[in-house]
């Protein structure tokens, strides 16, 4: 029985590109403008992702009362400083459950399934987690890159046009 010599072979294919800078001032021009656009971009994209990665979790939410699911928020989406760009979605706080009387503090509790969850909800045992939160934000995460490269190709062309 022969052996199969394209398995056998090892990788061993290379490309080589090359190219020739002929106006670095342009290409300095063209990095500046990436660099200038980038914060707004970023927040733009940002605050977008934001806004649907609160949406699907109060789809997602397990609904009894519906105060967790009111509770669930944008708080805002931080201005870059030092490169740092950031939005929070909350869940849980500022809402009064009708039910009990009290905050709703218990949206850890929901994510994780935590015993200490409130007694409304039965015995520990069903209190099994109910993921909300990371669902949404594993959900959208990606497309806050993919918007931020495809904002900045489009300031690409449109800058050559």
């Amino acid at each position: 029985m022969g052996r199969n010599q394209e398995v056998d072979t090892a990788m061993t294919d290379t490309m080589r590109i090359t190219f020739e800078v002929k106006n670095n001032e342009a290409i300095k021009t063209i990095f500046l403008a990436y660099v200038k656009a980038l914060p707004e971009i970023v927040t733009k994209n940002l605050d977008e992702v934001a806004d649907k990665i609160k949406d699907e979790a109060k789809n997602l939410v397990p609904i009894d009362t519906k105060a967790l699911h009111d509770s669930i928020r944008k708080v805002g989406v931080a201005h870059p400083q030092k490169n740092i760009y950031g939005a929070s979605i909350l869940a849980g706080g500022h809402v009064v459950n009708w039910k009990t009387g009290r905050l709703v503090d218990y949206a850890m509790d929901v994510e994780f399934g935590t015993a200490d969850a409130p007694s409304t909800w039965g015995e520990a045992e069903d209190r099994v987690p109910q993921p909300f939160m990371f669902p949404a934000y594993r959900r959208f995460k990606k497309r806050l890159r993919v918007g931020i490269a495809k904002d900045l190709v489009r300031k690409f062309y449109s800058r050559r046009a």
